[in-house]
Formats: C-alpha cells, sequence, structure tokens
C-alpha cells in the first residue's frame, strides 16, 4: 500500500485563494491524500464555501488566535491520532496552484528519513522565487536559490543545498513530528517555526532536501514596498510582522548551532533594522 499523505493547510480570510488552491489538489494523480484545512477563525465564507465544493475535505476551526504555527499543530495533532509511521504530512500555504503530478513528485523522492521542500515560481513568468534556502548560522544570511528560470534550476547537476525547509509545501514524515515534536508555537507563533522545525529535525538525524521536480506556483500579489514611519515601528513588534524583534530573538536562540547564536543574533539584527529602515526612508521619496 503506497503510503498516505495528509496535507494540512492552515487558512485565514482568503476563500477565493483557498479554493483555488483545493481545486488544483482535487486533481492530483497521487491516490492517498487526505487534505485538512485549519480555518483559524475566518469571517468571508471559508468554511462553508469549502464543505459546499469540497465536502472530503477536513475542516477544522480555531478562533482566529492559532496563527500559522497553532494551526498547523491543530491539523498535524489529528494527523498523529491515526497515521502510521510511513506515512507524511505535506505542509501547504493556501496561496500556491500545484501541477497534477506535485504530490506524487514529492512522494518519489521521499523517505522515512528526509523531509522533502518543493520549488516556488513566479505566476506567469516561470521565474524561480524560492528554489532552497541554506541559512549561514554565523551572519544570519539567507543563500537563496531564486532568479533563475525553472528549466536553468532542473538543469543542475547538483541540488539545492539547504539547512531550512519552509512551511508552503513541505514533504516531512509522521515519525519526524513523533520523534521531533511539534512546531514551536509558543516561541514562534507564526513566524520562523517552519524553519526552526526543520533545523530541529537535522540535529536529530533527519535529511533537508529539495525536489526540484516538485514545483508550486505562487498566487500572492508582490510589489514595492514602502513603510510610513509608524509602520517601522510596528514592524518590529507586531505579531503579524515577520521582522518582530520577539520571534527573532526566539528564533536566534532555538534554530541556529548553540555556539553561533549571540553573532547570529548580531548580525540578524543589524540586517532588519538596517533593510526596514530603509524602506522607511523611501517613503519620503517620490515615485
Amino acid at each position: 500500500m503506497i503510503p498516505a499523505v495528509y496535507i494540512v493547510i492552515p487558512v485565514h480570510n482568503r476563500k477565493q485563494k483557498t479554493l483555488d488552491c483545493l481545486e488544483t489538489l482535487s486533481h492530483q494523480t497521487y491516490s492517498n491524500i487526505t487534505t485538512i484545512v485549519v480555518d483559524d477563525g475566518s469571517d468571508d465564507g471559508t468554511s462553508q464555501a469549502i464543505n459546499e465544493h469540497y465536502p472530503y475535505v477536513t475542516v477544522l476551526h480555531g478562533d482566529g488566535n492559532l496563527w500559522w504555527t497553532g494551526g498547523m499543530n491543530y491539523g498535524v495533532s489529528q494527523v498523529l491520532d491515526e497515521a502510521t509511521d510511513a506515512d507524511f504530512v505535506l505542509s501547504l500555504n493556501d496561496d500556491t496552484l500545484c501541477p497534477v503530478d506535485y504530490v506524487a513528485e514529492l512522494v518519489s523522492s521521499a523517505d522515512e528519513s528526509t523531509l522533502i521542500g518543493s520549488v516556488l515560481v513566479e505566476a506567469g513568468s516561470g521565474r524561480v522565487l524560492d528554489g532552497g534556502v541554506s541559512v549561514n548560522w554565523l551572519t544570519a544570511k539567507l543563500n537563496r536559490t531564486e532568479g533563475m528560470s525553472l528549466t536553468d534550476l532542473q538543469g543542475r547537476d547538483d541540488d539545492p543545498e539547504v539547512n531550512v525547509l519552509p512551511g508552503r509545501g513541505t514533504l516531512i514524515p509522521v515519525r519526524a513530528f513523533r520523534e521531533c515534536g511539534l512546531y514551536d508555537e509558543s516561541h514562534l507563533p507564526h513566524y520562523g517555526a517552519d524553519y526552526e522545525f526543520a533545523a530541529r529535525a537535522a540535529r536529530s538525524g533527519y535529511r533537508l532536501a529539495v525536489s526540484t521536480s516538485a514545483v508550486l506556483t505562487d498566487t500572492g500579489i508582490a510589489g514595492e514596498t514602502r513603510l510610513s514611519p509608524i509602520a517601522w515601528i510596528i514592524s518590529f513588534f507586531s505579531r503579524r510582522s515577520p521582522f518582530c524583534l520577539l520571534y527573532r530573538l526566539n528564533f536566534a536562540r532555538l534554530a541556529p548551532p548553540p555556539v553561533h547564536v549571540v553573532p547570529f543574533l548580531i548580525c540578524d539584527f543589524s540586517r532588519i533594522l538596517i533593510s526596514q529602515t530603509w524602506l522607511m526612508l523611501k517613503s519620503f521619496i517620490p515615485k
């Protein structure tokens, strides 16, 4: 029997994106799939629309306080009650579209000791937005495989080198959650928990890799970012911000090797202060 793949998707108030993602999942060639959507307090009719159009999808409900990490843990906890160690969890974001062979490609590269990430491409152009990330634990620099064409990425002789994996499109052995625990929602409720979990799994002996044949299309809207002075301040303290200093501190304590925690933290804080300040200053420059 082929392994079961439990797809867990945390969502909040993005009904159409969620439905578009589920539509692509409904056409997968891989047969043994269970899809779990964790709707964290949406008030735009997301759950009702899922029940109407995709009644076979399991919908779990939060009160709006789960955020990404709590939503993933809620879904994964349900999976652990019924899955075997030979099965997999696929963490997925709702702002992605999956080709019909997406899950099959991931499973073909997987085993019980490997976490497999995906490639993210830009809608329309096909340009690679994320083909794998390696974090320098000393300087906090992210070495990304991005900007190239998908053909060039897939034609490389070597696979992308990674030491973290995102929550968007990563296939994880069920056994990894049983051995390493869930995502750290108390310290990293919305950002960073995916990278931290992957780093924790790697320290426990799991291999991290990216399948360049497993390709997701991004449906998020990217644009030029500018910050007002108020938004600049909020970005360092809001849970909604990936630059929240408290959660950057927690990530620095948890993810890097212990010997690198202090230099990582100093470099990381310096990088985000400089980058965010530049975005704020750009708001004073006429477009």
